[in-house]
């Protein structure tokens, strides 16, 4: 996954991670915007926009009075790449990979035999220039990225 590059991102990516790790407890609040602007040294519009995309994410909920909370890890959008990223990084990943990898034999043959039916050759020659990227990946950084082309 590559680095974020705004201040939107860079804030989704160190709040979404503090959420992650349980900084804020495993439901608990967050600080409020103000205390959460100063923090960071940024405007509460920006802590807005920000917790309206972890909200998107399903790790926080909000509502008057009550401010962010964090929401259970069944509300977190799991197969979002940056919440698998932060799971992984927080060493949360044991059980969750496992479940992951299983629900993508599942599903992953079906969806590549209807790709390869419906799908133009430019199409499937970049799945397969893909797939053999996956294979012959001489790291796990590589092995991500040709994993992304692919899907």
């Amino acid at each position: 996954m590559s680095r974020p590059s705004s201040l939107h991102d860079v804030l989704v990516d160190r709040i979404g991670r503090m959420v992650v790790t349980g900084t804020f407890g495993s439901l608990g609040a967050l600080p409020r915007e103000d205390e959460l602007a100063k923090t960071f040294s940024v405007s509460r519009t920006v802590i807005r926009e920000v917790t309206k995309t972890l909200r998107a994410l399903g790790l926080v909920t909000t509502g008057p009075r009550v401010g962010s909370r964090v929401q259970p890890i069944a509300t977190w959008r799991l197969l979002d790449p940056q919440v698998m990223a932060w799971i992984t990084d927080a060493d949360m990943a044991n059980g969750f990979e496992r479940d992951l990898l299983e629900i993508r034999s599942m599903v992953e043959p079906a969806a590549a035999a209807f790709a390869a039916e419906r799908g133009a050759d430019p199409q499937i020659e970049a799945v397969m220039a893909a797939l053999g990227a996956m294979t012959n990946s001489p790291d796990i950084s590589s092995h991500e990225a040709a994993d992304l082309r692919f899907h």
